[in-house]
């Protein structure tokens, strides 16, 4: 997925997301920047930032790679109509 025109919305983050990756920058929740500051992280730093806050360091691009490859693999099923009853 290209993501080169797209931001990330803060407010549509889960709540302990957001939280996770506040904290690891360091930022205050309640300062009127800390969500411009999210919303200008790219995806692969967003990530890296919740994973490194949960202990998870050195993995990030690996994990991305794998996470896209595998949903890069998603084809419908056709279901039949037996199925389907």
């Amino acid at each position: 997925m290209n993501t080169g025109t797209m931001k990330i919305d803060p407010n549509e983050l889960d709540d302990d997301v957001i939280n996770d990756i506040v904290a690891n920058l360091g930022l205050d929740p309640g300062e009127e920047d800390t969500y411009v500051v999210v919303s200008n992280l790219t995806v692969n730093e967003a990530f890296d930032r919740y994973l490194k806050w949960n202990g998870i360091i050195g993995y990030s691009s690996k994990l991305i790679h794998a996470l896209d490859s595998i949903r890069a693999s998603l084809r419908p099923v056709e279901i039949s109509k037996e199925e389907n009853e």
